[in-house]
């Protein structure tokens, strides 16, 4: 996603305080060459070791060298965005603020 650099936030704890104050955030993934796109609730997980998965794969080239914030949400296993996911699909999430 193209974002100007003008609008780029690299305070870890102000996108923190975005993710905590407004939670529903919209997923967005390819699926067999489809957008899909879902809508989840989120926790932002404290720390990285909260979490099971392994973040050694994803590109964290926007973190400048901190620790990626870890979002923790559900999704229906039979959900195509869920599948696309485990099968190792980059993603999008956005949050838009007040719903």
């Amino acid at each position: 996603m193209f974002l100007p650099a003008h609008f780029r936030q690299h305070d870890a704890s102000a996108i923190a305080a975005l993710i905590e104050a407004y939670p529903l955030a919209l997923l967005c993934i390819s699926v067999d060459g489809i957008v899909e796109t879902t809508h989840v609730p989120t926790v932002l997980a404290q720390t990285h070791s909260d979490t099971h998965s392994d973040s050694s794969s994803h590109d964290n080239s926007h973190t400048n060298g901190e620790q990626p914030l870890t979002l923790l949400f559900h999704l229906s296993r039979n959900n195509p965005v869920a599948r696309a996911l485990c099968a190792g699909s980059d993603a999008l999430t956005v949050f838009t603020g007040m719903n």
